[in-house]
C-alpha cells in the first residue's frame, strides 16, 4: 500500500502580502476569500478521503495544511482536532508570526509532525519580499519549532529578482543554523508574481540550476547534514549532462512533476485544481465525491497522459521529468504546450537509449480503470520485485556498486559498460539498474542504493522483498 499527500488551504487569512503569492489569483482569490468553507464541510471533505483510501486500499492520511496561514483561520484549532483522527502524518506551512510557544504547544498536541517556513533570500530581499522584519522572525520561529522538536524545513522560491540571494542563503542555512530539509521550486508567473515578476530564460536557468549543484556538492563534501530537495526537475539535464543521471527506459516510472496522478489540491472554498499553481478548476468539494473529481474529471485524466504534451511527451525525460505544466501554463496560457524554460536543446550530451513505447488508456475510463492507471506508476516495485530474484540483475547490481568509477561508467554508457563487463539483463532490469544509481538529489536514494547492495551480498533478497515497498517509498 503507497501512500498519497493531501495538500489542503484551509484559509485566505495572511499577514504578510508576498510580490510572489500564487493565492492572489484574480480568477480565484475573491471567491475563496468569501466563501471559505465551516468546517463541517471540511470534516466531510476528509470523510470523502477515507472513503476512498477504503475503496481503494491506499493511504491519503498525509496532510500538508496551509493557507494563507493555517493558524489565522479562527477556528484553526477546532478543525486540527477533527485532522488529527484521520492522520497521522500533519505537516504546517505557516507564516512565522502566528508561531508562538503557545501556538507550538497546541500544534504538537494535534499530532503535527513538521512545520515548513518560507525564507526567499537573506535578510533584505526577504523583507523586501515579505514585510520588515520577516527575516529575523523566520530565524526566531526556526529555532522554537527545533526546541518543540518538530521537524523543521525551509521553502525558497526563485525568481530573476532573487537569484543573487540564493546560494548565499543556502550557505548559510547549511553552516549557521539546525535546518534539516531546505526546498526550493522556480518561481510560477501567477497571482502577484504575474504583476510583479518576471521569469528566467532558459541560459538564465541553466546557469543558476548549475551553481546550485556545484554548491549542494560542496556543502556535502564537507559533511554537511542539511538535506535538499527541489521541484525543479529540469536539473536531471544537467546531472545528465555532468554523467550523473540517465532517463528510465521504463513508462512506469513516476519521478518528475506529479501533477495530475497525485490527488487534487484543495482550496479553502472547495475548489479542486491539479495543482495550486495552475489555476484551472477541475471541481467542488464535498459536493462532488472526492472520488468523481479525482478519478472523472477529464482535464486531470489529459495531464496524465503523455500524448497530450506537444513536446513533453516525446521526450526520453517525460517520465522523470514531465516539465512543469503550472509554469508552461502560467506563460503560454496551454498547460500541454511546449516548455519555454526547458534547455534540453543546449545541453552538449545526447540520449543513446531506445525510444520508450507507451501504452495509456483513452479517456473514456471509468473510475476503476483509472485507478488502475494511476496506481501504476506507485506500485512499481510491487510489480517487478521479482527482478530482485534475477541472478542476472544482482550480478550487475554489485558490478556497479563496487566503485563509483563502475556506477560513473555505468551512467555514462549503460550499453557499453555491460557490454564490456559481459553482462546481460532485461530491458526491465535495466530501468532498475537506472533508477538505483542515478544521482536522484534525494537522500533516500542513496540509502536504497547501499541496503540492496548488502542485502543481495547477504543473501537476504527475501527481506529485500519483504521491506521493498515501504523503502521505496521512504522519505528519508
Amino acid at each position: 500500500m503507497f501512500k498519497f499527500r493531501i495538500l489542503m488551504s484551509i484559509t485566505t487569512s495572511c499577514n504578510n502580502n508576498c510580490k510572489h503569492c500564487y493565492m492572489h489569483e484574480d480568477s480565484i482569490y475573491e471567491n475563496e476569500r468569501k466563501n471559505a468553507l465551516p468546517i463541517r464541510d471540511l470534516v466531510k471533505i476528509l470523510d470523502q478521503i477515507e472513503d476512498f483510501e477504503k475503496k481503494y486500499n491506499v493511504k491519503m492520511s498525509d496532510f500538508n495544511i496551509t493557507g494563507g496561514d493555517p493558524l489565522l483561520r479562527k477556528d484553526w484549532e477546532e478543525f486540527f482536532q477533527e485532522l488529527q483522527k484521520k492522520s497521522d502524518n500533519i505537516r504546517v506551512l505557516a507564516n512565522p508570526e502566528s508561531l508562538t510557544e503557545k501556538n507550538l504547544k497546541k500544534l504538537k498536541d494535534f499530532n503535527v509532525k513538521e512545520i515548513q517556513l518560507s525564507l526567499d533570500g537573506l535578510e533584505k530581499d526577504h523583507d523586501l519580499t515579505r514585510r520588515k522584519g520577516s527575516f529575523k522572525n523566520t530565524l526566531n520561529a526556526l529555532n522554537l519549532i527545533n526546541d518543540f522538536g518538530f521537524a523543521s524545513s525551509v521553502r525558497f522560491t526563485l525568481y530573476p529578482s532573487n537569484k543573487d540571494s540564493f546560494i548565499p542563503l543556502i550557505k548559510f542555512l547549511a553552516k549557521d543554523t539546525k535546518l534539516e530539509k531546505f526546498s526550493f521550486a522556480v518561481g510560477c508567473a501567477i497571482g502577484n508574481a504575474r504583476k510583479n515578476l518576471t521569469s528566467f530564460t532558459p541560459d538564465e536557468l541553466y546557469e543558476i540550476l548549475s551553481k546550485y549543484l556545484d554548491t549542494k556538492d560542496e556543502l556535502q563534501k564537507q559533511n554537511c547534514k542539511l538535506r535538499f530537495n527541489h521541484d525543479a526537475h529540469l536539473l536531471k539535464l544537467i546531472l545528465f549532462e555532468r554523467g550523473k543521471y540517465l532517463p528510465i527506459p521504463n513508462p512506469d516510472f513516476l519521478l518528475g512533476c506529479s501533477t495530475g496522478f497525485t490527488p487534487p489540491q484543495i482550496g479553502p472554498d472547495g475548489g479542486a485544481y491539479a495543482c495550486k499553481l495552475l489555476p484551472i478548476n477541475i471541481g467542488k468539494l464535498p459536493q462532488q465525491s472526492f472520488e468523481e473529481v479525482f478519478l472523472g474529471n477529464i482535464y486531470l485524466k489529459k495531464l496524465r497522459r503523455a500524448k497530450y504534451y506537444a513536446a513533453c511527451g516525446n521526450c526520453h525525460f517525460y517520465t522523470v521529468c514531465r516539465g512543469c505544466p503550472s509554469k508552461v501554463f502560467a506563460n503560454t496560457k496551454d498547460p500541454f504546450a511546449e516548455n519555454p524554460f526547458c534547455f534540453i536543446d543546449k545541453i552538449k550530451r545526447k540520449v543513446n537509449l531506445k525510444k520508450i513505447e507507451r501504452k495509456e488508456p483513452d479517456l473514456n475510463t471509468n473510475f476503476q480503470q483509472e485507478w488502475d492507471f494511476i496506481s501504476s506508476k506507485y506500485n512499481l516495485f510491487d510489480k517487478t520485485k521479482y527482478i530482485f530474484k534475477e541472478k542476472t540483475f544482482q550480478k550487475a547490481y554489485l558490478n556497479i556498486y563496487n566503485s563509483k568509477k563502475n556506477i560513473d561508467f555505468f551512467l555514462l554508457d549503460p550499453n557499453k559498460y555491460l557490454s564490456e563487463n559481459k553482462l546481460i539483463v532485461t530491458d526491465e532490469e535495466l530501468s532498475w539498474l537506472i533508477f538505483s544509481f542515478n544521482d536522484s538529489e534525494k537522500v533516500h536514494n542513496l540509502f536504497r542504493r547501499d541496503l540492496f547492495a548488502n542485502q543481495i551480498k547477504n543473501y537476504q533478497i527475501e527481506q529485500l522483498i519483504k521491506k521493498g515497498s515501504e523503502v521505496f517509498n521512504a522519505e528519508i
